[in-house]
């Protein structure tokens, strides 16, 4: 997998300058994908203030990260709406994960 071939990588440029960035920037994805995975686990458990803050704690370990940042947005937009209908009178909710 593409993470085996990264570290494979960064071994056998083991005692370069550029092994210590390419290990630290694998330690930022995987960091950065546990925010995520912990944040979608905060969306299940209707805890989205959470999830939000975990979603930028997740991009400031890899912050051009696409999917990261749409997810942070469609959960934006679903407490929008959440906060919509409330104000509205209906007691309807939608949770889109």
């Amino acid at each position: 997998n593409l993470l085996d071939a990264a570290i494979e990588a960064a071994r056998e440029k083991a005692g370069k300058p550029e092994a210590e960035k390419d290990a630290s920037s694998i330690q930022d994805l995987l960091t950065a994908d546990e925010f995520r995975r912990k944040a979608k686990t905060a969306i299940k458990d209707r805890r989205w203030e959470y999830a939000l803050a975990l979603f930028d704690q997740s991009l400031e370990f890899d912050p051009e990260n696409p999917i990261i940042e749409n997810e942070k947005a469609d959960l934006q937009k679903q407490i929008r709406n959440v906060t919509i209908l409330r104000f509205s009178g209906i007691s309807i909710l939608i949770i889109i994960v």
